[in-house]
């Protein structure tokens, strides 16, 4: 999309002249729970069964858990949407052999052994991070982001050839505009609310503040959590094996929230099936999830190039594709690049790090 109003292919790379914001690092973080510490930083290793660690409603809650501020609704049950899952060094097949520049060269490769976020970062735990800062983004003090206005798939009602009227589903393109209002906790301007939608991945987050996230998360845990590096995203979602899509090679609309799924929005990180071999969710559709870094993670001199980018080749790259992609823009392979400032209701992120000494020699 361009953000003129007008509508391109999702294939193509935008720029986005979003204003400079300087708000500094996240404030000193506030005591949580243990039980709230203990799922920010909740590693599933690989000689876990990991159907048994399917997303459950827990069994106990600490005192604010059950709080419309943190829950979004009293009486809400949380679910442990913020867990990692260990994924050990081994080969994988990354890129795709193809011309296309949203693809890169495929070659077989290793990386180091990581933690992968289990889903996207959702709307609970975002407002955890705010709550216990009183962190703004740019969307709120600049009153404006980024909304992908119009329905794709809307329900007409045509006279078919016999004279009789019939409902149809057709497809119609809408629009990317600045809209008044329009932030995380109003995603689709100020009419809007995440009130019963806590379990969707947050928006309206540009790549500062997604850093800003992972920053306050690594004071509260002593884990120096960060972005996923753009192997480390592919890695995940392919397996050893390559697929094409999170779940296998074989498209299935089923799996994940898409253009194809006519849902014209955000759904639950939870939501949908299309679990990777390494049962990571929400890999595909939905979201578009910032990277940072190709094969290891940047230091903090490339990061500061990074947010301060200026030509679209130094944009980071973002995968997964969102809700209003099309199957050719969900393989995993598939890359767009956009400015560190942009912002809007399909861009999220999700978080990453390498475990600690301790955690590899348990």
């Amino acid at each position: 999309e361009t953000l003129d109003g007008t509508t391109v292919e999702m294939g193509n790379e935008a720029l986005m002249p979003g204003a400079k914001r300087d708000q500094g690092p996240p404030q000193g973080p506030k005591k949580l729970s243990e039980e709230e510490l203990s799922s920010l930083d909740e590693v599933i290793v690989p000689d876990d069964d990991l159907h048994d660690h399917k997303v459950e409603q827990k069994s106990s809650y600490s005192d604010g858990e059950l709080e419309g501020a943190i829950g979004g609704g009293s009486g809400r049950v949380e679910k442990s949407l913020s867990r990692l899952i260990r994924i050990d060094e081994g080969p994988f097949i990354f890129g795709c052999n193809s011309s296309d520049i949203a693809f890169r060269p495929e070659k077989k490769t290793n990386i180091k052994t990581y933690n992968f976020g289990q889903f996207p970062v959702t709307n609970n735990y975002f407002m955890k991070f705010v709550e216990s800062t009183g962190y703004q983004t740019e969307a709120e003090i600049e009153k404006k982001s980024w909304v992908f206005q119009g329905k794709i798939w809307n329900r007409v009602v045509e006279v078919n050839e016999d004279g009789f009227e019939e409902e149809k589903i057709v497809f119609e393109k809408g629009n990317l505009v600045e809209v008044e209002g329009a932030n995380w906790k109003h995603p689709l301007g100020p009419l809007s609310s995440i009130e019963r939608s806590m379990d969707h991945p947050v928006v309206h987050i540009n790549l500062k503040e997604a850093l800003d996230f992972l920053e306050w998360r690594s004071k509260l845990t002593g884990k120096e959590f960060r972005l996923p590096t753009e192997y480390e995203w592919e890695k995940a979602a392919r397996g050893p094996d390559g697929l094409v899509y999170p779940w296998g090679n074989e498209w299935d609309p089923e799996k994940c929230n898409s253009i194809e799924s006519k849902q014209n929005g955000l759904i639950d990180v939870d939501a949908c099936e299309g679990e990777s071999p390494f049962r990571i969710r929400d890999m595909s559709g939905n979201v578009w999830e910032w990277t940072l870094g190709t094969d290891i993670p940047p230091g903090k001199e490339e990061t500061a190039r990074l947010l301060s980018a200026r030509e679209r080749r130094d944009f980071p790259v973002l995968k997964g594709g969102c809700w209003m992609s099309s199957k050719e823009n969900l393989v995993n392979y598939f890359k767009v690049r956009y400015h560190p400032s942009m912002r809007s209701n399909f861009i999220g992120f999700r978080c990453a790090r390498f475990p600690t000494e301790d955690e590899l020699n348990s």
